[in-house]
């Protein structure tokens, strides 16, 4: 793992008393850093984190974690998610207010690891022409999970991320201890005497996006002499 890297500065100072009553919840059972706002400067604290990568097929997902994931108590480990557009700073407020910040927790076994979704912050994006869907964040998540061997973690989570809070929660709730989500809506789903009507639409938005992928063509590849090939070797 490597020292915290500059990050950009989500929204989100303005809801840090929601994030807080989250916080105890759970543990009761894009600017510069050197720009943000003169609210979170006066709140905020310096509290070490540390930057780490996940290998994934598509390259590496990032996240920022405070505490000792090995030495986090098991029902104190959490996963942070943000909403969409945004990245793993959406917990800066949470972590580094100087009154209330969960940073009073860290040496009571509390660990909180930020993750940077897909496609957003510091983390790969997914090859060109893939779909970015509730199945992808999911399986950021519970990647995460696994690099960092937590059989169980609590999840808490911004916008889209409590959303996907919900959705990881309905796939393996035997695994997901609590889930706090903040101003997210809730998860959908369809009745059964609408599912062929589900399917149908499902089906019209995948022939929207396959013929529009289509229309683009795809990238030439780039060709070389036999002389910028032995030079390139």
């Amino acid at each position: 793992m490597e020292l915290l890297r500059l990050r950009n500065v989500s929204g989100l100072s303005g809801s840090i008393e929601r994030l807080m009553n989250a916080s105890r919840w759970i543990l009761s059972s894009r600017r510069s850093s050197r720009q943000m706002s003169n609210t979170v400067n006066r709140m905020a604290i310096h509290v070490e984190s540390r930057e780490i990568r996940i290998p994934v097929c598509h390259g590496n997902l990032a996240a920022k974690v405070w505490g000792d994931p090995e030495k986090s108590h098991p029902s104190r480990r959490i996963i942070a998610v943000h909403g969409w557009q945004d990245n793993a700073n959406s917990f800066d407020p949470l972590m580094l207010d100087a009154k209330n910040g969960l940073h009073r927790f860290l040496k009571e076994g509390v660990c909180v690891t930020s993750l940077d979704f897909s496609g957003h912050g510091l983390s790969s994006h997914l090859p060109p022409g893939s779909i970015y869907s509730q199945h992808t964040y999911a399986i950021d998540i519970l990647t995460t999970a696994k690099f960092l061997e937590w059989n169980e973690f609590s999840l808490l989570g911004h916008s889209m991320g409590g959303g996907m809070g919900f959705y990881t929660a309905f796939l393996h709730p035997e695994r997901v201890r609590k889930l706090a989500a903040l101003d997210a809506t809730f998860p959908y789903w369809h009745p059964t005497y609408s599912f062929e009507m589900t399917i149908e639409s499902s089906h019209s938005l995948f022939e929207k996006f396959a013929s529009e992928y289509l229309e683009m063509g795809l990238p030439k590849p780039k060709e070389y002499t036999m002389e910028e090939y032995f030079q390139a070797v």
